[in-house]
């Protein structure tokens, strides 16, 4: 259901347009024609939703569909944009750049700049009332349309699909000074038609506008400052104001928090004696920044209140003008400005919820001239919150809304909390880089040296979590391909889901592999991949449990891409417990499973990972369990260890990667001597030193071969010595070793019991025999297992060695069963059913093998 209309100054150079309906073509005589044309041509146009953009522009296939989705489901939207990037070709390969992950509808941002860019839709309704002289495709059209939608559909109607499925030509270059230029009188006239006074000048970027808005009346601002001691910082803040606001209607209230100071306490009294506008109010209680604030609103005699930080300085003689006037905007509940620090880097270019998994400012840091992601750090736009450091507010909407919160955040995140509750009575928060502040940043607070602080933090952090939980996942002034993590509109590669949470109907697992060896990818890895590319689920595989760049998710990040598994890995670290404990007071539907593949508070004495685990391990480990629903173990032991610290254990064995271990080349070369070998690492020095005598009286009949660890002991007696290597190279490594015969040594201990047979596995794909203890795992396998006896390990080494045919015919044995039984293909039914809960798998009819329950999204 769509049509294609090409207009251009040429006729058709193809016969397609005119044998299919979907496709027209319009031979123009002069440009000077096209508004008309485009007014016709949707005239005529059976189509509810229109599209008008540029040769060269390339949209992906799933474009309409996404499109046809998205507004079945809004049906208010009357106006639709995409985010959109740049495609071209470099040395023959297509290329992506310049990525605009946009923010929702946003007005002033809109007034500020043509930031809906290229990749617009516009509803029959919205463009039968554009006026013909608007409709100049491109920038301009979509800019006008947006403007338009604002003023006769309102914000809700404007829809944003925050999905790349747009690409501009890398070559095409806007003209921004030219869009500036032709684009202000539609800002103009809709500013009239808005009923608005005032005017526009360019902006501090090409192709923006700083809108200045006048001043139509000049109520009272009654401007609150807290205090406590620091004269300097409170007499560069009350001089900087008085010399410097130009606004004549204001009175001062500074709050002083038990102030002890000699000097501070007689500049105020001062102060106070001297100019009749500033009143000294004492609140002689504990320190609560919401209460402070509340008292004072209480006090004030002004229609507007200005809450000013005392560790801030004025710059500029028109600020407070400046803030009011888009405070008296009857659709503005809050004004912030942008504060910098002495240096003149940038300390709050607004404030994004969910960033740094509670609310923090974005663009800390930056130069103070710097743009900022698309211009983010000059232009005046609507966020979610702005900070109390300098946020002008009516009084009477200040009570509307109950004021500051002074239970839940007494110190911290009640500017956030309050402009999310102005939010959402529809108020717009407005943050403006015209007023700029000098602000020294929490000075007052540093000061503070109460030891419970870091609780404090912590509970007011989770206070707001909890509240606005939903509105922290998703902040219309950010974009959900932007970093949580980060503070510079950056994109976060590793929460960089694969999925639209919206659309996906799979299983989403988001995994934390504990390394990047064997076990991270044996456990994890290897079967989440292996899931997600069959498209039994969608995964996002975390960086491995390892330093540096490890970390567990803010229970926001979770949330924003609505991961149904969190698949945790040996996970007793402090702090992944710490963040466990969050998960369940704020992710309570977040299944969290415990893999597990050791008996880790059951190491022998001489294991090295004793010292790596730290003691406490199975307080820790008992500790992880109780916060996860369901552990997933390699082996009966570990499982039966962990009954009674978990309700929910699975069993689910090693099992191997054909595309891994299959098709390896195996030297198979002659040898003047048998060649014996064996595997590992560091921590199976124990087992390796059962080892000691039999490789002692064989080393002149064999060849010892050894790859990753060597007792000093045997190196004389051992023929090849080789280092251990990556993951990925490990399987060609280990089969390059060319054994005829391999050895698998364990000692009698209960660590080892629990383990599972995932040696034999590794020696068995490549045909090798095998010799080894025998122990609980190494039972049931064609193997030869021998008590751990030296004279018996010589005699079984003699045995395979003085037979080679009846060895190979043992290590093909071997093989055999592992390709029949133990390759991952194999299994992934299983794999599936012990990482998803039970309320996601429905039993198939037709085999009884579980699958999701989520059922795919029919194609719109």
């Amino acid at each position: 259901a769509w049509r294609l209309t090409v207009i251009a100054d040429f006729a058709c150079p193809t016969p397609e347009f005119a044998q299919m309906d979907e496709l027209s073509w319009i031979h123009l005589n002069s440009w000077e024609e096209l508004s008309n044309v485009l007014a016709d041509q949707a005239r005529q146009s059976p189509a509810e939703w229109l599209w008008c953009g540029g040769a060269g522009i390339q949209l992906e296939p799933v474009f309409i569909n996404l499109v046809v989705e998205s507004i079945s489901r809004h049906p208010e939207w009357r106006f639709v944009y995409t985010d959109e990037d740049a495609a071209g070709l470099r040395q023959d390969q297509e290329h992506w750049s310049r990525p605009l992950f946009k923010p929702d509808a946003n007005l002033d941002l809109l007034r500020s700049s043509g930031y809906i860019g290229h990749a617009v839709l516009v509803h029959r309704a919205l463009w039968e009332n554009l006026p013909v002289a608007e409709l100049r495709p491109g920038l301009l059209l979509n800019y006008a349309a947006a403007l338009r939608c604002f003023e006769q559909f309102g914000e809700a109607a404007i829809g944003h699909i925050d999905e790349i499925v747009f690409h501009q030509p890398e070559a095409a270059s806007v003209d921004w000074p030219a869009f500036g230029r032709d684009a202000l009188p539609l800002l103009s006239g809709h500013l009239q038609r808005q009923n608005l006074a005032a005017t526009i000048n360019a902006g501090p970027l090409p192709g923006t506008f700083q809108v200045n808005y006048r001043l139509t009346q000049t109520p009272l601002v009654s401007i609150i400052i807290p205090t406590r001691n620091h004269l300097d910082l409170i007499q560069a803040c009350l001089g900087s104001l008085l010399a410097k606001t130009r606004y004549p209607h204001f009175e001062v209230l500074i709050i002083d928090n038990r102030s002890d100071e000699p000097d501070v306490l007689d500049y105020l009294q001062q102060q106070s004696r001297q100019d009749v506008r500033v009143r000294v109010i004492p609140y002689p209680h504990e320190y609560n920044y919401s209460a402070i604030n509340n008292h004072a609103a209480r006090l004030a005699r002004g229609e507007f209140l200005l809450l000013l930080n005392n560790d801030t300085v004025i710059l500029d003689h028109d600020w407070l003008e400046t803030l009011v006037a888009i405070g008296l905007r009857p659709d503005v509940g809050a004004v912030g400005c942008r504060l910098i620090y002495p240096n003149r880097s940038i300390q709050h270019a607004g404030v994004i919820v969910g960033l740094g998994g509670v609310a923090d400012h974005i663009g800390i840091g930056l130069p103070m001239e710097t743009p900022g992601y698309m211009g983010r750090a000059r232009l005046s736009q609507n966020f979610s919150a702005v900070t109390a450091a300098c946020l002008l507010v009516r009084q009477q909407v200040f009570f509307d809304v109950g004021g500051f919160d002074e239970r839940d955040f007494a110190v911290l995140f009640n500017d956030v909390d309050f402009c999310l509750k102005l939010g959402e009575r529809g108020y717009r928060i407005v943050w403006s880089p015209s007023v700029t502040l000098i602000h020294h940043g929490s000075s007052t607070l540093q000061a503070d040296v109460d030891p419970t602080r870091l609780m404090r933090t912590r509970r007011e952090q989770l206070a707001l979590m909890e509240k606005w939980r939903i509105r922290l996942i998703r902040d219309p002034a950010y974009n959900r391909h932007l970093s949580l993590r980060y503070r510079n509109w950056r994109l976060d590669h590793a929460m960089g889901a694969s999925w639209h949470p919206e659309f996906d109907p799979l299983p989403r697992v988001v995994a934390l592999p504990c390394d990047n060896a064997g076990v991270g990818h044996y456990r994890t890895a290897g079967p989440v991949n292996a899931l997600t590319r069959l498209g039994r689920m969608r995964s996002l595989l975390l960086p491995d449990g390892q330093k540096p760049h490890r970390f567990m998710p803010e229970p926001i990040e979770l949330n924003r891409i609505q991961a149904h598994v969190l698949l945790l890995q040996n996970a007793f670290a402090d702090w992944q417990l710490t963040a466990l404990e969050v998960y369940a007071q704020l992710s309570p539907n977040l299944f969290k499973v415990f893999g597990l593949d050791d008996l880790v508070f059951a190491l022998p004495p001489q294991n090295p990972a004793r010292q790596h685990l730290g003691k406490g391990i199975k307080a820790r480990l008992r500790r992880g369990l109780a916060l996860c629903d369901r552990a997933v173990v390699t082996s009966e032991p570990i499982a039966e260890a962990l009954r009674g610290m978990i309700a929910d254990v699975r069993v689910m064995p090693n099992y191997l990667d054909r595309s891994r271990w299959t098709d390896l080349p195996i030297p198979r070369r002659e040898h003047r001597k048998p060649r014996v070998g064996w595997a590992g690492g560091i921590h199976h020095a124990g087992d390796l030193a059962l080892l000691q005598p039999v490789i002692e009286a064989t080393a002149i009949e064999v060849d010892w071969i050894f790859m990753g660890l060597c007792l000093d002991e045997a190196k004389p007696y051992v023929a090849e010595i080789h280092s251990g290597v990556s993951f990925d190279a490990y399987p060609a490594a280990l089969a390059a070793l060319d054994l005829d015969l391999a050895v698998a040594p364990l000692e009698l201990n209960r660590f080892n019991r629990a383990k599972s047979n995932l040696r034999l596995l590794e020696y068995g794909v490549l045909g090798w025999p095998v010799i080894c203890t025998d122990i609980l795992p190494y039972q049931n396998a064609p193997v030869t297992r021998l008590p751990n006896n030296p004279n018996i390990w010589i005699q079984a080494i003699r045995r395979y060695v003085n037979d080679p045919e009846a060895s190979k015919a043992a290590g093909r044995e071997l093989q055999n069963w592992v390709l029949n039984h133990w390759m991952l293909d194999q299994h992934l039914d299983e794999w599936l059913n012990v990482l998803l809960p039970d309320a996601l798998l429905v039993p198939d009819q037709a085999f009884g093998t579980p699958h999701s329950s989520l059922v795919p999204m029919e194609t719109p």
